[in-house]
């Protein structure tokens, strides 16, 4: 088939819908196999609804690593994720992280704090945003939630006298402050994961795990980073 032919009947291809996934932030997306290749109005679309809600949601997609980071490039230049302290050999800007042993089974190993600690992914990668996109390859069967917290939102409910009242805090305690605020469940989007999830988001959001039961369950993850000024 001649190229301009594939080219006219992918932009043919319905466009994705977009259905807030509650009050606070995030989107699911329905009609969009991430496996396979975007045609630039769909890109143009999921740019916006990620402007727009900072956490977009695809349910159902079959992802191997490669397909991954074919979908990522859609978003930005690939960069390193802080997710997790190792990446694979063969694709080292996508991080692995997962409870199983050789067999497949869960380990048992407790989970690691960091992860269960408000953070992001920086919120610019090189002068550029950075977007996170994790993908559930095998999900807890309870537990292992992501929450999700929009910074600028928080930073516009601040009480009129808050800069008076940290003053006298050091740096690191305003911080803390500000944190506590801003993730107070009110302004939290929990995500309850579903095999084969992918989850991609403004890294200016805070995000954290929650605790699950490792001997119990699997929890393998793929993520990768990207840093894009389409962001801006």
């Amino acid at each position: 088939m001649h190229p301009s032919t594939t080219a006219a009947l992918l932009e043919k291809r319905p466009l994705p819908g977009i259905e807030p996934l509650g009050p606070v932030m995030g989107a699911g997306v329905t009609g969009v196999d991430v496996a396979r290749p975007l045609t630039a109005s769909v890109s143009a679309q999921l740019m916006r609804a990620l402007r727009d809600y900072r956490l977009l949601c695809f349910r159902d997609q079959l992802l191997s690593t490669d397909a991954l980071q074919d979908f990522a490039s859609a978003w930005g230049t690939p960069a390193r994720s802080t997710l997790a302290d190792r990446a694979g050999d063969e694709l080292p800007l996508v991080d692995i992280v997962s409870n199983a042993d050789e067999r497949g089974r869960p380990n048992g190993r407790p989970i690691d704090p960091a992860a269960l600690r408000w953070r992001t992914d920086g919120a610019s990668c090189a002068g550029a945003v950075a977007t996170t996109l994790l993908y559930g390859v095998e999900t807890p069967s309870r537990g292992g939630d992501m929450l999700f917290r929009d910074a600028a939102a928080g930073c516009a409910v601040l009480p009129e006298d808050f800069p008076r009242a940290v003053e006298p805090l050091s740096p690191a305690r305003t911080h803390v402050a500000l944190l506590e605020l801003a993730t107070q469940d009110r302004f939290v989007y929990r995500h309850a994961w579903r095999r084969h999830d992918l989850l991609v988001w403004d890294n200016r959001t805070f995000y954290r795990a929650t605790p699950y039961d490792t001997s119990r369950d699997v929890l393998t993850t793929y993520c990768m980073v990207v840093a894009s000024d389409r962001l801006q």
